[in-house]
């Protein structure tokens, strides 16, 4: 897979929360509330996690936009890479393999046939983009409290 399309997919996700994979469907972002867990141990702060609708496949040309527009890959040939790239991702999982793209996720043919996507749990909020999660211990009292 082209880590430029790769690429020029995360960035819009990070800037207008959508990019459609035309032919495919609609990458999204869905806000993901802060997450305390006891048993765990951890902390985690609000993020924004990609999703994914395989009804919403109208091109809606941004990310062909961004490609020639940032010169990401050479303005000329940005359809046909990105066509090209379209078209590997869909053989790939018409053979029943799964296609990762780095930071933000899988997609696979479920054995019924339908496109399902699993996120990489990367965080594409730009309120808590690199807060890290917070190991949480219990208190451990060693003295007797007073009465």
């Amino acid at each position: 897979m082209s880590s430029a399309i790769t690429d020029t997919i995360r960035r819009i996700l990070m800037e207008e929360e959508q990019v459609c994979l035309p032919g495919l469907g609609t990458l999204r972002l869905l806000p993901q509330p802060a997450l305390i867990s006891p048993i765990e141990g951890k902390a985690l702060p609000p993020s924004e996690q990609v999703s994914f609708n395989s009804n919403l496949v109208l091109d809606d040309g941004r990310l062909l936009r961004e490609l020639k527009e940032t010169e990401v890959v050479p303005p000329a040939t940005a359809a046909f890479q990105l066509e090209e790239f379209l078209r590997n991702l869909r053989e790939n999982l018409d053979a029943g393999r799964s296609v990762t793209l780095e930071g933000v996720g899988r997609f696979f043919k479920h054995f019924d046939g339908q496109l399902k996507f699993t996120a990489a749990g990367e965080n594409f909020s730009k309120e808590s983009f690199g807060l890290p999660g917070l190991e949480l211990k219990p208190i451990i009292r060693t003295e007797k409290q007073r009465k």
